[in-house]
């Protein structure tokens, strides 16, 4: 997309993972500049939800538990570099906590298992 013609008919629409990827890729093209937004199409929160053995009703009962059992807890994704992988990483780094990432093909699989 970013070097198709102008032409007034081409359309992308892009992952939530689009706002991350100048920060871990280099792009041949500037993804802010290049491209003109024209609306959203749809938002979605994260929503963090725990198996109901591990004994926490908060995320912040969640953190003293992770920081109490370091590398034993995990967390899954819909797969390595994902919005939901980068999410958690960033949780992580923000908490101090040490959680296992397991990524996944894709969203469905990481719920089911």
């Amino acid at each position: 997309m970013a070097k198709a013609a102008p032409d007034g008919y081409t359309l992308v629409h892009v992952s939530s993972s689009y706002g991350a990827n100048p920060s871990l890729y280099k792009l041949s093209f500037d993804p802010v500049s290049g491209f003109e937004p024209i609306t959203l199409a749809s938002q979605q929160p994260f929503i963090a939800v725990v198996h109901p053995s591990l004994p926490v009703k908060t995320v912040k009962e969640l953190v003293v538990l992770a920081k109490a059992r370091p590398g034993e807890l995990a967390f899954a994704s819909s797969g390595a570099g994902g919005i939901q992988h980068l999410a958690l990483e960033y949780f992580k780094s923000a908490t101090g906590v040490d959680i296992l990432h397991v990524p996944y093909k894709g969203g469905a699989t990481a719920h089911t298992i």
